[in-house]
C-alpha cells in the first residue's frame, strides 16, 4: 500500500491515514487471525471480533460505549453532549403484537408516495423502544408517573389530530382542563363508560372525524414521526378509529438545501406574501413538482405563476364582457369544462396536486380563449362556464376565485360541481378538432407554397364513403392490426366493394400512422356542417376568401386527399 499511494515519508500524513484506513479494512474483511491467538487461530478477524467482544462482555471486563458517527450541534452553535441516563422511561414499540397489529394496518392504509407503504413495515420491524420524556426546563405536559420528567413532543405529539377536536371544546370554556380524566377519555376516545356534561356532544365530534383520513409530513418523519404515529393509534384506540392515510412530502430547497426557519432563507410570511402574493405561491408549491421530489425555490417561477393568475383574471374579464347568442362553440365548451371536472376529480383522488393545476389553470385557460376566438359569446354559458371554474380554482387559489365570483354566496362555501355528463359530446369536441386540424393544415399549406398573403382558400369535405370506411377501419384497428383482416372486414360493405385499391392503400397509411384517425368519425353532413358553420372564423383568421365544397364536386388533386377529420386545403 506504501508503494501504491508512493509514500516516501511520514510527513505524508494524508496519504499515510488513506493507507492505514485501506489495511484496516482489508485486515477485517479479509483478514484470518494467527496461530497464537488461542482459540480464535483460523478463525476470520471479521468473525473472531464478535466472539471476543461477547466473551468479554459476560466476564464483566467489559461494557458497551454508545458513539456517534458525526459531532452533532446545536442550532445555537454548541456541541450536544450525549447522556446515558438510567431511569428514562420508554415507550415498548418493540412488541411483537403491536408491531404486527401495525403492520397489518399499513395494507389497509392509502400511503403516498407508494414506495413508502412498501418500505414502512420493514421500518415498523425495525422500530425500537423510544425514550418518551426528558429532563429540563421544556414546555409540555408532565409526566404523571414522576413529574420531574416532561413528556417528549414525539410521543404525545402522534396523538395531536384526536386532541384538535376537544381542545375546540376547552377553547370555547365547554369543559375545563381537570375534567380530562381517564373517565373521559375512555367514554370519548374509546367508548367506554357513562358520559358526563358534554361529554356526549365531544364523542359525537371525535367519532364524525375519525379515523383520520390523512397525515401530511415532511420526508424527514418517514421514521421518526409516521411509526410512532401510527402505532400509538393502533395501541390505544379501537381498530375502527385507526388512521386510514399518510402522504409524505419532500422539502422546499434553496441553494442546494432545505429551506428552513434553523437554516435561515425561510422568507418571512408577511414579506413573501407581499412580494408574490398567496396564490401566486400556493399555485408555485402545486404546479412546480411532485409533492414527492423536492421544489428548488425559484423566484423568478414564483413571478411566472403570477402572471399566470394576472391573464387569467384579464382572461374572465373579457368574457364578463360579452353579449351574444347561442351557437354551435357553446356545446364545445360546455363538454369541455365537464370533462375537466370529471378529470380533476380523478387526479384528486391520487393526490396528484400538478395534473389538477395543470387541468385548471392552463388547459382551461386554453379551452376559453378558443371559445372567444371562435365566436363564442353567450352571457348565460359563459357565467356558469366561470362559476365552475372559480369553484375549481378555489383550493389552490382561493383568493383569486372569490374575487372572481359572480355568485352570491362564496365559492369556499359553495358545492364541488358535479359532471353533466350528458353536456359531453364527444361529437362537439370532435368538430372543433377538426377545425383546429384545418387551421393548421391551411398554414402549412401557405408556408409549402412560398405565400405571404393567400388570395384565397378552397377547402375539401372528403367524399362520403370514406366516412362509412374510416368508421369500419377505427373499431377493427382496436382488434387486430393485420391488413388483411381489415381489408376484408372493410370490404363486407357492398358500397366499398368498388373502392378496393384505394381501400388497400389507406389501410396502408392509417395502420402506418394511427393518429391520422380522427377521436370521433362523424358523417359528411355533419363535417359540411361544421366547417361551414366556421367558414366567417377561417375567412377572418387569414383575411381572405374560403370556399368550401365536396370532394365528389371536384377533380382537384386536393379534393382526393381530403380525409374525415381533415379537409383538403388548395391556396390560390
Amino acid at each position: 500500500i506504501v508503494e501504491k499511494l508512493n509514500i516516501t515519508s511520514l510527513k505524508d500524513t494524508e496519504n499515510l491515514e488513506q493507507a492505514t484506513q485501506e489495511i484496516y479494512k482489508a485486515g477485517f474483511h479479509t483478514g484470518v487471525m494467527r496461530e497464537n491467538c488461542g482459540e480464535y487461530a483460523g478463525k476470520k478477524v471479521i468473525e473472531a471480533k464478535e466472539l471476543i467482544k461477547e466473551k468479554l462482555i459476560n466476564q464483566n471486563n467489559a461494557d458497551i460505549l454508545h458513539d456517534l458517527s458525526e459531532e452533532v450541534i446545536c442550532r445555537c452553535g454548541d456541541k450536544v453532549i450525549i447522556k446515558r441516563i438510567d431511569d428514562q422511561w420508554f415507550i415498548k414499540y418493540s412488541d411483537g403484537e403491536l408491531t404486527e397489529q401495525s403492520k397489518q394496518q399499513v395494507q389497509n392504509m392509502d400511503i403516498y408516495p407508494h414506495e413508502y407503504k412498501e418500505n414502512l413495515p420493514g421500518i415498523l420491524d425495525w422500530f425500537q423502544d423510544r425514550a418518551c420524556v426528558r429532563l429540563g426546563n421544556w414546555t409540555g405536559s408532565k409526566f404523571p408517573f414522576d413529574d420531574k420528567w416532561t413528556i417528549e413532543p414525539i410521543s404525545d405529539s402522534t396523538l395531536y389530530p384526536s386532541y384538535y377536536i376537544i381542545s375546540k371544546f376547552i377553547n370555547q370554556k365547554q369543559i375545563k382542563t381537570q375534567d380530562l380524566t381517564e373517565e373521559f377519555f375512555d367514554y370519548v376516545f374509546l367508548g367506554k363508560g357513562e358520559p358526563k356534561k358534554n361529554w356526549k356532544e365531544i364523542k359525537e365530534e371525535f367519532d364524525y372525524f375519525y379515523p383520520l383520513d390523512l397525515n401530511l409530513g415532511g420526508k424527514e418523519h418517514k421514521t421518526v414521526h409516521f411509526p410512532v404515529f401510527l402505532m400509538n393509534h393502533v395501541g390505544i384506540l379501537p381498530q375502527e378509529k385507526w388512521p386510514k392515510g399518510i402522504f409524505v412530502n419532500w422539502w422546499v430547497t434553496g441553494k442546494g438545501s432545505k429551506i428552513s426557519k434553523s437554516k435561515g432563507g425561510a422568507v418571512p410570511i408577511p414579506e413573501a406574501m407581499e412580494k408574490y402574493g398567496v396564490d401566486a405561491m400556493r399555485l408555485y408549491y402545486a404546479h412546480i413538482g411532485s409533492p414527492h421530489v423536492d421544489v428548488m425555490w425559484t423566484e423568478d417561477i414564483v413571478f411566472n405563476y403570477k402572471s399566470s393568475l394576472e391573464r387569467t383574471l384579464g382572461l374572465i374579464t373579457e368574457l364578463k364582457k360579452k353579449e351574444g347568442s347561442r351557437s354551435l362553440i357553446d356545446d364545445w365548451i360546455l363538454s369541455k369544462v365537464n370533462g375537466h371536472i370529471k378529470k380533476a376529480n380523478q387526479v384528486m383522488e391520487n393526490f396528484d396536486l400538478r395534473e389538477l393545476a395543470t387541468i385548471v389553470y392552463y388547459n382551461f385557460y386554453d379551452d376559453l380563449r378558443w371559445y372567444l376566438r371562435r365566436g363564442g359569446d353567450n352571457p348565460q354559458i359563459i357565467k356558469k362556464v366561470i362559476s365552475i371554474w372559480c369553484k375549481l380554482m378555489n383550493p389552490i387559489t382561493p383568493h383569486l376565485s372569490e374575487e372572481l365570483n359572480q355568485d352570491k354566496s362564496l365559492v369556499s362555501a359553495a358545492e364541488w360541481p358535479e359532471v353533466d355528463q350528458e353536456r359531453i359530446s364527444l361529437k362537439a369536441e370532435a368538430g372543433e378538432e377538426m377545425i383546429k386540424n384545418t387551421l393548421v393544415g391551411m398554414r402549412k399549406v401557405i408556408e409549402l407554397a412560398g405565400l405571404e398573403k393567400p388570395n384565397k382558400f378552397t377547402l375539401f369535405v372528403a367524399e362520403k364513403w370514406r366516412y362509412d370506411f374510416f368508421s369500419i377501419v377505427k373499431g377493427e384497428i382496436s382488434r387486430t392490426r393485420n391488413v388483411g383482416e381489415i381489408i376484408r372486414k372493410v370490404l363486407e360493405n357492398e358500397q366499398l366493394k368498388t373502392k378496393g385499391k384505394e381501400i388497400s392503400k389507406l389501410v396502408g397509411m392509417l395502420l402506418k400512422d394511427v393518429s391520422k384517425l380522427p377521436s370521433l368519425v362523424l358523417s359528411q353532413e355533419e363535417e359540411s356542417e361544421l366547417i361551414n358553420s366556421a367558414q366567417k372564423f377561417l375567412e377572418k383568421e387569414f383575411a381572405c376568401e374560403i370556399k368550401i365544397i365536396l370532394a365528389e364536386d371536384s377533380d382537384s388533386s386536393k379534393a382526393k386527399s381530403a380525409i374525415p377529420g381533415k379537409v383538403g386545403v388548395l391556396v390560390e
